[in-house]
């Protein structure tokens, strides 16, 4: 027998079955050292191999390899010797597949008998692996998926019914309980990907393989970042995979988030092959990504990678950004000009650019303007075109406009003409937004385009976003507010006093004859019958033939009221020493409000509550109008009336409520509660929740009933279908709860009822699978009122809290409705030690709780409703003794101060 390492003269020598056995043990005991000598210990097992067949001995091999093998797959992963080892299985793999393949190109037959001693071998081998599948050693199960995917990677070609075993048995291991396991099935499946589409099976286009889906699937579904990342990599990057891999931009690990844009999108290439869609969505992920890393990547992406594909030019990225439709483009463009600064330094923004600005150029003028004036860079300030220019350039793009106007007045179904007119309206708002900041300390430049914005006003057909910087614009360049006011005013007067609007505002008198109960100066009628327009088909009608005839004074009172509009947002003085705006509100405001079309009287309801951030006493007047249009106005008229009680509850405080002639406290609560519970219109939902909050973190409301009903709202499953209302109120508690101890305090005087609604929601519910568990709700709730989680408290402070005193009082509170349900008395009871309860001032209220708990005690025992088990009965002893412990010291410092008292009369 060979007792030495083998050699290529010693295998000749091999002639006993022993033999062959030692000599591959010791080519897998050599291989442990190092993976530097691997590739001579493969050659050294392939003569062993080839030895064996000499001597009729190659099941032997196979067998004996096999059991050497078992000796790997119990090794911890952590093993770096056992990875070695597999890396030997692997390559000897490879090489014998690499024969296999040369063996098919050529046709001798001398290769054939070999070749079938090979094929035999990897069959035997990997049939010998699948037995270990689902063993019950999870490092068993994960070495065999590691070998497995080392093996597929190394086949050139295997029999196909041995394909679909490990296939199958490799998907099936995509859903083994250990996620490293799943991780190795991960990279096995990947290597069917190819060979899928090879094989033609669901090849047509669009659809995706079986390899391919299982892997989408695990990037949706599996709950290990790590899996998911794996799978993430290993995901063919085809059109068709794209939109799973970039949802990841969207993943909860900030791992996996940065590799889409690090990695994902390098291996993607071209980034003009995507949609337009999903560029959007991928830049408004990444550089809003809370996570630093993940925006850097998201940087170095647009700023290298994109601009690179398109050789530097950053025009183009802006067109292929599609800037007139982005809400990410100005972002993404100013971290361009951040990362490279080289851009700012060629750029010219002289006369002859801004006279032929195109929709992308105006973009780009904007963001570099305000990136120059951000950044104070006085000589790039100082190379733009001067205040008058700018103003020709401006005057110019208004008579352009003008003319496309007229174009698409004379043929509205011209597609070229709206293309024209939109891109237009576009440049003028650029420009418009760079007016406001530009330097116009030159008189001329200043009264030129105070001139030209006042005419432009007055004759042109602005659209709404263009009105809103024109009145910005004009609030900066007028002498003082009251005379911006006062030129606003003459020029709405200008568009209000024409022939066509008298005729409108004569027929409209006329048709409202016979509303004999309807006041001048109440704006009651116009709103009462909101509902009606949608219920009776006579008054639809009459109403609709009103609108066709006055098609004209309604559009002439809207861009009045967007005129308006405008004013009022850029306009801080007080109402009544601002006689121009007062006048607005009789000659403007009001008759809106009273017109039945919806837009109109929408868009008088949002100025008359801008109206009313302006005069306390307006705004005690409104609200009964506001509240009305909650509970009987048509949805938008709902959100507007909602919007603007919150905005003047924000302004002017609770001081407005409960006063003469207005309106109580307790109707705007009602009001607030039921719009937080209509389900069925979240919008409304949404604007109460995000409302109440500011409301409550700025102490203007300090209702503890309101705000059992936001918990309540939070903890209902129906808050699901809101994603906009879950994720405001999910980051408002938090918010309220941390920043103040009062905040604590509140949310624990309500835990009583909240767990009891919450209990009785729950009963009422017919599917219970997507209820939030009692100890979640429990878990929060602790969690929220903990004092050592409010920012900025002291130790002192904390050791004094009564917090969770108070929120233990509840839990028994809660426990003496709900005694009959043991689960709700035991995980009560079980939240009691979670508690942070220290030498607090609330020792009467903890003391009663134990009272309190011990007559439950005795109720449960003594009817025997249920047995208590050790767990529960552990934790109500544990919050005996600290209640006891408490009274002690309470009365030992009791005596303390009567020694003390005693000992300072004596001495006297």
């Amino acid at each position: 027998m060979v007792t030495m390492a083998p050699t290529f003269k010693s295998i000749q020598k091999i002639s006993e079955v022993e033999d062959i056995s030692y000599a591959i043990q010791q080519v897998f005991q050599s291989s442990q050292t190092s993976i530097a000598t691997h590739r001579k210990q493969i050659v050294i097992l392939k003569h062993i191999q080839v030895r064996a067949h000499e001597l009729n001995l190659e099941s032997w091999f196979n067998v004996t390899f096999c059991k050497l093998v078992n000796k790997v797959l119990v090794v911890k992963r952590t093993e770096s010797v056992a990875d070695r080892v597999i890396k030997l299985i692997a390559g000897f793999v490879l090489s014998v597949s690499d024969v296999l393949k040369e063996s098919q190109t050529e046709d001798e037959n001398a290769n054939k008998e070999l070749e079938v001693v090979f094929e035999e071998f990897i069959d035997h081998l990997v049939r010998h692996l699948m037995k270990g599948i689902d063993a019950k050693d999870k490092n068993v199960r994960y070495r065999v998926c590691q070998l497995l995917g080392l093996l597929m990677r190394s086949l050139n070609s295997i029999d196909e019914d041995l394909f679909e075993l490990i296939s199958d048995c490799m998907y099936q291991k995509l859903f083994d309980k250990e996620p490293t396991v799943r991780l190795q099935a991960v990279h096995a499946v990947a290597c069917f990907q190819a060979d899928e589409n090879d094989s033609g099976e669901n090849s047509e286009e669009g659809h995706l393989n079986t390899a391919t889906e299982r892997l989408v699937f695990v990037i949706q579904n599996d709950s290990n970042s790590e899996v998911r990342r794996a799978a993430l990599l290993n995901l063919e990057k085809t059109p068709e995979t794209f939109l799973y891999l970039l949802e990841r931009a969207r993943d909860v690990n900030p791992v996996n988030r940065r590799l889409v844009y690090s990695r994902i999108m390098k291996e993607i290439g071209d980034f003009r092959i995507l949609e337009y869609s999903v560029r959007e969505a991928l830049l408004t992920y990444g550089l809003h990504d809370r996570d630093d890393s993940v925006q850097k990547a998201c940087v170095q992406m647009l700023s290298y990678q994109w601009l690179d594909t398109l050789n530097g030019d950053i025009l183009e990225l802006i067109e292929r950004l599609h800037v007139t439709e982005s809400e990410i483009a100005e972002h993404a463009i100013k971290v361009v000009l951040t990362t490279r600064p080289e851009y700012i330094t060629k750029m010219k923004m002289n006369i002859q650019v801004l006279e032929s600005l195109t929709a992308e150029s105006a973009f780009l003028f904007k963001v570099y303007f305000t990136y120059i004036n951000e950044q104070n860079m006085i000589d790039k300030l100082e190379e733009l075109p001067e205040s008058l220019t700018f103003s020709r350039v401006l005057s110019k793009y208004f008579s352009t406009r003008l003319k496309i106007m007229e174009r698409f007045n004379a043929n509205t179904t011209e597609e070229q003409a709206i293309v024209d007119l939109k891109e237009m309206n576009f440049v003028i708002d650029k420009l418009l937004e760079v007016s406001t900041d530009y330097d116009f300390s030159d008189e001329i430049g200043r009264r030129s385009l105070l001139q030209l914005l006042r005419s432009t006003l007055s004759s042109h057909n602005l659209q709404e976003s263009s009105i809103k910087l024109v009145m910005r614009t004009l609030s900066k360049l007028s002498v003082n507010e009251r005379d911006f006011c006062q030129m606003v005013a003459e020029i709405i007067d200008d568009l209000t006093s024409t022939d066509t609007h008298q005729k409108t505002v004569a027929q409209n008198e006329n048709n409202q004859e016979h509303s004999k109960d309807a006041s001048g100066d109440s704006f009651v009628s116009a709103v009462s019958d909101i509902e009606d327009e949608d219920i009776d088909p006579e008054t639809t009608a009459t109403k609709t033939k009103e609108r066709e005839t006055h098609t004209v004074a309604s559009e002439v009172m809207l861009y009045a009221l967007q005129i308006a509009q405008g004013t009022l947002m850029v306009t801080h003085s007080n109402l009544n020493e601002n006689i121009s705006l007062m006048s607005l509100i009789d000659s403007l405001i009001h008759p809106a409000i009273k017109q039945s079309e919806n837009v109109i009287r929408n868009l008088g309801l949002s100025c008359l509550g801008l109206c009313c951030l302006l005069d306390k006493q307006l705004a005690i007047d409104s609200l009964f109008l506001f509240g009305l249009c909650v509970t009987q106005g048509v949805d938008s008229i709902k959100l507007t009336g909602l919007k603007a009680i919150f905005d003047i509850l924000s302004t002017h405080g609770i001081s407005i409520l409960d006063t003469e002639g207005g309106i109580d406290s307790l109707s705007i609560a009602k009001l607030f509660y039921k719009s937080l519970k209509d389900f069925k219109r979240p919008e409304l939902q949404a604007i109460s929740g995000e409302g109440l909050f500011k409301l409550f973190l700025a102490d203007i409301i300090t209702d503890d009933d309101l705000f059992e009903t936001i918990l309540l709202t939070y903890f209902n499953p129906s808050i699901n279908e809101n994603e906009t209302l879950k994720q405001c109120i999910s980051f408002g508690i938090p918010v309220y709860a941390y920043s103040s101890a009062v905040h604590q305090q509140r949310i624990s005087r309500v835990v009583a009822d909240t767990l009891k609604r919450t209990m009785k929601l729950y009963d009422e519910l017919e599917d219970k699978s997507k209820a939030i568990s009692l100890n979640t709700i429990l878990q929060q709730l602790i969690h929220w009122t903990d004092p050592r989680n409010v920012v900025g408290i002291s130790e002192e402070e904390i050791s004094t809290s009564g917090t969770h005193a108070e929120f233990a009082s509840q839990l028994v509170q809660a426990m003496e409705s709900m005694t009959e349900s043991k689960t709700f008395v035991k995980s009560c009871v079980l939240a009691l030690p979670k508690l942070h309860l220290t030498d607090t001032k609330e020792v009467a209220l903890l003391k009663q709780a134990a009272q309190n708990l011990r007559e439950i005690v005795l109720t449960v025992e003594g009817e025997g409703l249920y047995k208590m088990d050790i767990p529960t009965v552990n934790a109500i002893n544990k919050f005996y003794s600290f209640v006891d412990s408490l009274q002690d010291e309470k009365r030992e410092e009791e005596e303390q101060v009567i020694e003390d008292h005693d000992f300072q009369s004596t001495v006297e």
